[in-house]
C-alpha cells in the first residue's frame, strides 16, 4: 500500500491510498474473484507538529556591572528536532543570569515566535517551538584601579616611609552606587631625599572596607597603588652635599653639634669659603656658631681642628667666619653629623 498524503504540512489532512489486487488478503472461504476490488481508497488523517528545543550555548559572558542582563547572539543558541535539511535561527538578544554577582550563573530567556527566523525552505508551523531557553553564563570581575592621589607629605626624616590615609587614595572602577576605602597606612617613597617622589603602597584584600551594598568579590583588586608624594625640607640647616664616600644617615642639624665635616671639593660645587683644605681632602672644623643664610650657612669657628682623629690637618685660626652656599637648583643632602668621620 501506499500512502499519498495531500500535503507534508503539519494539521488535519485527509489520506488517499492507490490499491492493487496484490494490496487484498482473502478472509478463508473468502473468493476475491467474485467482487470488483476498489483501487482506492481515502479518508481524514493528520500531521502533529514537530517538537524543538532551545538551548544557551557557548557559555555568554559579561564583566560585571551590578545587573542580571545578559547580552546574546544568535550562536548562544542551538535548536534541535529539525528533519533534516530544515532549520532556524534566534533572534532573541537578551536574557537573565541568574545572579547579578560574578562567578558562574545560569542564563534563561523566554521566547515567542518572531525570535525565530526560518531557514530557506523550513516552515514553522510544522514544529512545536520552544517557549525559552536556559544555558550556562559567566559573570568576570570588574577591575578596579588603585592611585595615590593626596599628595603624602612628611619633612625630612633621612628614610623613605609613607604615612597615608584614606583621603590619599582614590579608587576607580566600581559600578555606580558602590564602593570602598583603602585602609594601608604604610607606603614607601622613591627616594629618602627631599623633594617630590613617587610614592609606592603594597595592598592585600585585607587593606581594603567596602561600602555598604558591596562585594568585593565581584572585583580585581590591585595589589598596589602608585602616585606622586613629597619630603620637605627641614626648616633646619643641615650640611649638603655629601661626597660619594659618605653614608647618608639621616637629618643631623648642626646647631650643637661640636664638630662637622665637610666635603672638599664636591661634586655639587657649593663654595665653602677658602677651607684650606688639604686637596681633594675633607675638612673638619670645630664651630662656635652657626646661622641659616638665604641659601646657605654662615659659619663661624672655633679652634681649627689639629692632628684631629680624622688625621686632617685643617689650618685657620680661631673666630674666622665661612660661608657655604647652595646652588639654586640642588636640594640639600642631609648628613649624619658625628666626631668621628663618616
Amino acid at each position: 500500500m501506499l500512502d499519498v498524503r495531500e500535503t507534508i504540512r503539519a494539521g488535519a489532512r485527509t489520506v488517499t491510498a492507490i490499491l492493487a489486487s496484490q494490496d487484498f488478503a482473502a478472509n478463508a472461504g473468502t473468493l476475491l474473484g467474485n467482487y470488483v476490488l476498489p483501487v482506492s481508497a481515502s479518508g481524514a488523517g493528520q500531521i502533529d507538529r514537530a517538537l524543538l528545543t532551545a538551548a544557551i550555548v557557548n557559555t555568554p559572558t559579561k564583566t560585571y556591572d551590578g545587573t542580571t542582563l545578559a547580552t546574546l547572539t544568535a550562536g548562544n543558541f542551538a535548536l534541535t528536532g529539525f528533519v533534516a535539511g530544515e532549520g532556524a535561527m534566534v533572534t532573541r538578544n537578551a536574557g537573565i543570569y541568574s545572579s547579578a554577582n560574578a562567578g558562574a550563573r545560569t542564563v534563561t530567556t523566554s521566547l515567542v515566535v518572531s525570535d525565530f527566523a526560518a531557514n530557506q525552505g523550513t516552515l514553522l508551523s510544522n514544529y512545536i517551538l520552544p517557549a525559552g531557553a536556559t544555558g550556562a553564563g559567566l559573570i568576570n570581575r570588574a577591575d578596579l584601579v588603585v592611585t595615590v592621589t593626596g599628595n603624602p607629605t612628611k619633612p625630612f626624616d633621612g628614610n623613605t616611609s609613607a604615612t597615608l590615609g584614606a583621603w590619599d587614595f582614590t579608587i576607580g572602577g566600581f559600578v555606580p552606587g558602590e564602593g570602598a576605602i583603602i585602609t594601608e597606612t604604610h607606603g614607601n617613597y622613591a627616594s629618602a631625599r627631599p623633594g617630590t617622589h613617587q610614592v609606592s603602597v603594597s595592598l592585600d584584600p585585607g587593606d581594603y572596607s567596602a561600602s555598604q551594598g558591596t562585594l568585593l568579590s565581584n572585583y580585581n583588586l590591585p595589589s598596589v597603588a602608585v602616585g606622586p608624594g613629597e619630603i620637605t625640607r627641614s626648616g633646619t640647616a643641615c650640611a649638603v652635599p655629601y661626597a660619594a664616600d659618605c653614608e647618608l644617615n639621616g637629618l643631623a642639624q648642626l646647631f650643637g653639634v661640636p664638630r662637622f665635616y665637610i666635603p672638599y671639593p664636591s661634586a655639587y660645587t657649593p663654595y665653602f669659603a677658602r677651607t684650606n683644605g688639604l686637596a681633594g681632602l675633607p675638612g673638619v672644623l670645630r664651630q662656635a656658631s652657626v646661622t641659616p643664610i638665604p641659601g646657605g650657612l654662615l659659619i663661624r669657628t672655633g679652634m681649627p681642628t689639629i692632628n684631629s682623629p680624622e688625621a686632617i690637618l685643617m689650618q685657620g685660626e680661631a673666630g674666622k667666619t665661612f660661608t657655604i652656599l647652595f646652588p639654586p637648583e640642588q636640594t640639600p643632602a642631609p648628613l649624619d653629623l658625628e666626631e668621628t668621620k663618616p
